[in-house]
């Protein structure tokens, strides 16, 4: 799948072998009451349609470390997949625009569900392209 992605749509914001650094705040929501997130996260562009990421997120009281991935299908505009580990494990699957201002900063919006928690984030973030 990966692969088809990258030969039907090979142009995006995302550029191979660069390095971003992005930090996110928002909620989760769907189940009463919101709860609010924090992340630090790091994007590898490994090719310019996929990048891999890894990071620390805080919600609902608990620590996080991430691994995923974001697939660039059109410009500006991408599909996650993450793994969340340490305190405990979920799933989520998301969406999201980053917009670069230059060369360097970037500022993102993302919607994410994680699967086991049945919850839904939203959130905002700035960044830096290194």
């Amino acid at each position: 799948m990966v692969l088809g992605l990258m030969v039907f749509f090979p142009k995006t914001e995302g550029k191979a072998q660069n390095f971003n650094l992005v930090g996110h705040f928002g909620a989760t929501m769907l189940n009463r009451p919101a709860k609010f997130l924090f992340d630090v996260e790091g994007q590898f562009g490994v090719t310019r349609t996929v990048m891999l990421t890894s990071g620390y997120q805080h919600w609902d009281n608990k620590n996080h470390a991430t691994f995923g991935m974001r697939i660039y299908p059109v410009d500006g505009f991408y599909l996650r997949a993450r793994g969340l580990f340490w305190n405990s494990a979920d799933v989520s699957l998301g969406a999201g625009f980053t917009k670069y201002f230059d060369q360097n900063w970037l500022m993102e919006f993302s919607g994410d569900y994680y699967i086991n928690a049945k919850r839904m984030g939203l959130q905002v973030g700035i960044g830096y392209r290194f």
